[in-house]
């Protein structure tokens, strides 16, 4: 067997069992049209053995037609392995569609040359060694075809050199490889196209292919990219719905996910190289230095497009070899949502306490004074009573002829003499005095930690005061009479007011604006 056939046909069967080894991957996107330009290429190098064994010119002929015609749709079928493989799209999109159609209509001319001169014409043959090769003049599509060709071939070096530049690690390295495995059919049909040969009129050209197809595959391989586990990894790295950052270890930006870039409102190119606190300006408030042997929990907020935004989430470091730190992870979660919730949350829960202090300073304050009730200043009265707090000296508290007043100058006076007596009485006591409105004109002071003769004293300083005070009235004057009893061990709250109450009584029989002890 010739050399050149046997290698032929070693590539033809090495392109198969590749074919057959990828189609395990087929659901990554990019290698169902990859898997088709290598058996497009595996078939057309079996059609060249074909074409190098057969003599007549009629068989030579129709060989060169079904070869051309299935080597036309592999600039094609490339441009999609790089489009799907990029940007993960679906094979049946419509653009693929599209795609074929020119090489679909060049197929069809090339199968019909025979009828036509429009790709090829004037086929005669030529010996070469022990071969009779096909020799044909160009016709006006096959030009056409070839600048098809190279302008698939140009936007598919576009692309790959946008990815360089752009996408994450794993694709930048695949668009490399694609890039130099490109080259080789480029050239090769460049020299077919301009009649330049290089070995005895023997078409080279699968060759080429053959070389490109397996510097990608090994692009494929040594970068794990139809490894699905990586694959999964990607997805879910560009799918996370949480903002995820990669930094180097001189803490500048080699990565981000679509949702990163999407709050930032930027794309990948933008970002690579920046340092990081040119985009987190508060990231440095962290120590990076103590991610050696933790994750750092981080939590800021950011400004964008004149909006707050909340983020919480961690700041890791990624280890190599001896857990030396090779880069950092930031993973945020955007709790804006969250925080404003919690803020109206709070909010009303401030609301609220306010509104229950205020429910329940009405329910323990009388409305009219502002001091404490008869039920609360009661309470307070049983409850040290009940701890035996002695001593304990309470005041009962009566305004002199208060029914005359209210007969005489009405109601209304009547209250605000009420209110006033209140707040010149408060402004007497201290933190060891309480003070609430019993009853009508009857107000109770309880004075804890007091015995009976420091009572008088203060509610002697306040029956003067009381004496002395001008009201801003047309009552303008009046008096108080004041009830003082001690705590024995044998009262209870009840026994106690009553025997203050008694004094009260006695005060008033004896004239009123005076004090009683009991």
């Amino acid at each position: 067997m010739d050399l050149y056939i046997f290698i032929l046909l070693i590539l033809s069967v090495t392109l198969l069992t590749i074919s057959i080894f990828l189609f395990r991957r087929h659901n990554v996107s990019g290698t169902k049209p990859f898997i088709i330009c290598i058996l497009l290429v595996s078939i057309w190098n079996g059609l060249n053995i074909v074409n190098l064994l057969l003599n007549s010119l009629g068989a030579k002929i129709m060989c060169f037609e079904i070869k051309m015609a299935f080597i036309v749709y592999i600039p094609a079928f490339w441009l999609m392995t790089i489009l799907d493989s990029m940007y993960e799209r679906n094979f049946k999109s419509k653009l693929n569609l599209i795609l074929i159609i020119f090489p679909t209509i060049t197929a069809i001319i090339v199968l019909n040359s025979k009828y036509n001169n429009w790709f090829a014409y004037n086929f005669y043959l030529e010996s070469v060694g022990n071969y009779k090769v096909l020799i044909f003049s160009k016709g006006f599509w096959l030009w056409i075809n070839a600048s098809y060709n190279y302008l698939l071939n140009a936007v598919s070096i576009g692309i790959l050199l946008k990815s360089v530049f752009s996408k994450q690690y794993a694709r930048k390295r695949q668009a490399l490889i694609m890039i130099i495995g490109m080259f080789f059919p480029i050239v090769t049909d460049v020299l077919f196209v301009g009649n330049i040969n290089l070995y005895n009129n023997l078409d080279i050209t699968s060759i080429s292919f053959f070389i490109s197809l397996v510097v990608s595959v090994y692009g494929m391989l040594r970068y794990r990219f139809m490894d699905i586990v990586l694959v999964a990894r990607e997805y879910a790295f560009e799918d996370m719905d949480e903002l995820m950052i990669v930094l180097d270890e001189n803490k500048k930006v080699v990565d981000m996910n679509r949702k990163s870039l999407k709050m930032l409102n930027t794309n990948i190119s933008n970002v690579i190289g920046v340092p990081i606190d040119q985009i987190i300006k508060d990231i440095y408030k962290y120590d990076f230095y103590n991610l050696q042997k933790s994750t750092l929990k981080i939590q800021f907020n950011s400004k964008i497009s004149d909006k707050n935004i909340n983020y919480y989430g961690s700041l890791s470091a990624i280890k190599g070899n001896k857990d030396y730190i090779i880069g950092y992870l930031i993973l945020l979660y955007d709790i804006t949502e969250l925080v404003v919730t919690q803020n109206k949350l709070k909010q009303a829960n401030d609301k609220l306490r306010k509104l229950n202090e205020e429910l329940y300073s009405n329910s323990i304050r009388d409305g009219l004074t502002g001091v404490y009730n008869k039920k609360y200043i009661t309470m307070l009265l049983h409850e040290k009573i009940k701890k035996n707090s002695i001593p304990l000296t309470i005041a009962m508290i009566d305004i002199d002829h208060f029914k005359k007043i209210n007969d005489t100058y009405g109601h209304l006076i009547g209250d605000e003499i009420l209110k006033k007596l209140a707040d010149l009485v408060t402004s007497e006591l201290g933190i060891n005095e309480k003070f609430g409105r019993f009853g009508g004109e009857e107000f109770l002071i309880l004075m804890f930690d007091t015995q009976l003769n420091a009572g008088y004293k203060l509610c002697e300083k306040i029956r003067s005061k009381v004496s002395n005070y001008r009201f801003e009235y047309e009552c303008s004057h009046i008096t108080i009479s004041i009830g003082l009893a001690e705590l024995k061990c044998t009262d209870s709250s009840s026994s106690l007011i009553k025997r203050a109450d008694d004094c009260l009584y006695k005060a008033k029989l004896n004239g009123r604006n005076k004090i009683e002890l009991c």
